[in-house]
């Protein structure tokens, strides 16, 4: 009698790891779903940022574009002639360039 008891539990035991066996497959695949799909979303964001940096840049650059095309003394010149301010002498005044900055000296 105790070898019949043996082999029913031998056999249900192999039936629950059989179920075991497939949930664990089955967590595992989960697990590289959930993991692909954080993988994708962070390589999204940082392509997203990656955009934004450069259109950023790309805006900075014109911004300071427009700013040094303002600040030339012919424009000055020519919004003064036009709104009839005091002229201004551009004879005295030298540019020097600078990778950085460009500065404006008196003479």
């Amino acid at each position: 009698m105790p070898r019949a008891t043996l082999a029913k539990t031998l056999k249900k035991l192999q039936r629950y790891n059989r179920y075991f066996a497939v949930g664990f497959v089955f967590s595992l695949l989960i697990t590289l779903f959930l993991t692909t799909s954080y993988a994708n979303n962070q390589n999204l964001m940082r392509h997203q940022l990656s955009l934004d940096v450069q259109t950023i840049s790309d805006e900075y650059l014109l911004l300071n574009t427009q700013a040094t095309q303002l600040q030339t003394a012919q424009r000055i010149e020519t919004e003064s002639k036009r709104l009839n301010l005091v002229k201004v002498q551009s004879e005295d005044i030298t540019y020097l360039g600078n990778p950085d900055k460009t500065v404006a000296l008196r003479d």
